[in-house]
Parts: C-alpha cells; sequence; structure tokens
C-alpha cells in the first residue's frame, strides 16, 4: 500500500538522518538490509503486514537483478542463505526500534494535502489537476530531508502552494485576509522554505544511481575495515595484558625459587628427652 511505502521512506531518511552510532555499537548493517527492514516494520506500522520470506524474497530478486543481467534465481526458503538473510531482517529491525526508541509513529502529509485543499474550496473533480499535482509533490518530498525536518503539515502547505503555482490556479491573498497558511500552523517562511526544497529536487540533475550505490559499498567497505581494526586493537590490548600477566606470574616464581630457605629442624633421635630418662 501507498501508506506504507510512505512510512517506510520517512523511518530510512530518519535513520540516515541521525547522528553517527557510537564506536562501541555494532556495525551499522548494510544498506539493503535497513530498507528491507524500514519496509517490513512499515508495513506492520500501517496495519497491512508482510511474512519475513515475501520481503526477504523480494529483496533478493532486486539485488540479483542490480548484480547480473541473467534471469534471478527464486529463493529456496530451506537454504542456510535464506536463514541468514531473515536473522539479518529480524535483526536490522530490532535495531531501527532501539534506534528510534521504539517512536516510531509517522505522520504522513497526503492526507492533510486533500483535507487542506477541501478547507480553501477546492472540489476533487473540478480541480483534480492541483490535487494530483499537490500529491505528486508531497510524494517527491519524500527525497528530501523534509519528512523528518519539517511537520507533516508544513509539507502539505508547501505542496499545494507550489501546486497552485505550477497548475496556475489561484489561492487566497494576505489582501483578502489572514494569510491561509497561518491557519494550518505553518508560518510563511516554512512555506516558501519548504516549497524551495522540493523544488530543488526538479532543478539538481537526475541521481546517477550506480554511482550512490558504489559510494554506499565503499562506506560499508571503510566501516568493516574501521570495524575490523577496532577488534585487531582490541585483541593486541588483551594479548599484551595476558603477556605481561604471564611475565609477572615468572618473575614472582623466579623471586620464591632464588630466595634462600631457613635449614629444617632435625628430629631429635629416639630414646632421648624426659621419656628416655625416665
Amino acid at each position: 500500500p501507498h501508506a506504507a511505502a510512505v512510512t517506510a521512506c520517512v523511518l530510512f531518511q530518519a535513520l540516515v538522518d541521525r547522528r553517527p552510532a557510537p564506536a562501541d555499537r555494532p556495525l551499522v548493517p548494510a544498506a539493503d538490509e535497513r530498507v528491507a527492514a524500514c519496509v517490513w516494520l512499515a508495513a506492520k506500522l500501517e496495519e497491512a503486514p508482510r511474512p519475513a520470506r515475501s520481503v526477504v524474497s523480494v529483496f533478493e530478486r532486486l539485488r540479483q537483478r542490480r548484480a547480473s543481467a541473467c534471469k534471478p534465481v527464486p529463493l529456496d526458503y530451506s537454504t542456510v542463505e535464506y536463514d541468514r538473510l531473515r536473522a539479518a531482517l529480524v535483526r536490522t529491525e530490532r535495531m531501527l526500534l532501539d534506534e528510534f526508541g521504539f517512536m516510531v509513529e509517522v505522520e504522513h502529509p497526503h492526507k492533510l494535502v486533500l483535507s487542506i485543499a477541501q478547507l480553501l474550496g477546492f472540489r476533487a473533480g473540478a480541480d483534480s489537476g492541483l490535487m494530483q499535482c499537490a500529491w505528486s509533490l508531497a510524494n517527491d518530498a519524500l527525497r528530501t530531508r523534509l519528512c523528518v525536518a519539517a511537520p507533516a503539515t508544513v509539507v502539505a502547505v508547501a505542496a499545494i502552494a507550489l501546486a497552485a503555482r505550477t497548475v496556475g490556479v489561484s489561492l487566497p491573498s494576505e489582501a483578502q485576509g489572514a494569510p491561509w497558511w497561518e491557519a494550518f500552523q505553518c508560518s510563511r517562511d516554512q512555506m516558501l522554505g519548504a516549497m524551495r526544497t522540493i523544488q530543488a529536487v526538479y532543478d539538481s540533475p537526475p541521481v546517477a544511481y550506480d554511482l550512490v550505490e558504489e559510494q554506499l559499498r565503499r562506506q560499508e567497505e571503510a566501516a568493516n575495515a574501521r570495524e575490523h581494526a577496532q577488534h585487531r586493537h582490541h585483541e593486541q590490548q588483551q594479548q599484551q595484558q595476558a603477556a605481561e600477566e604471564a611475565r609477572a606470574r615468572a618473575q614472582a616464581i623466579a623471586r620464591r625459587a632464588s630466595a634462600p630457605t631457613a635449614p629444617a629442624s632435625r628430629p631429635a633421635p629416639a630414646g632421648t628427652g624426659a621419656a628416655a630418662k625416665a
């Protein structure tokens, strides 16, 4: 469903937008695993759950299509590879919930676009062009940080204002009374800033997804190398500490062995002493 796709986009954008994880946390999963976990979690949040095997199969098919031009091979659910992919999906979903503190409620601007347009006097039949354009702009806003940096109301207001400018429809002006955007808890600066952000999507050159995937691959390789170096440094520290402890024990044993010992007292011969005199 569309709602699940929108929620997945917001979750992934929020995950990318967060600060880097501390060094003591486990390595961040690969981009494909994060996207799959966002889709799986979003389907649950929008009450349209999908089984794990469906999500794993779809993303494995996409991976095969990107990696080779040959026909994708269906994933066998009885193999170790499927068990590994499913375990990675479950593990990444838990990481997402932990990262967000289980606060994963998402508000969509799309419903607000239709509601605000109707409150402004537009109707679905006569003004379908404006509503469709605003809906498409709200979709494209998911490609920016607006979905996590601005309230859904601001995104909806900016989408309607930009759609009206695109299709040539007049909106209530400030001269006719209070600005219409203020009725939806949106300031003029917020609306104009969101409009510029959405417009920048169309003004920017097309995204070279091959380069993006290559950059993500390099980032993952660099992260793996850093984690491997941290593990090696930790192991070297443990080995050095163990060697120092062994050296200290050996030195203690050597000191005890070289220390002079007091002569042992010889036992009295039999038949001596008070008992013998008696």
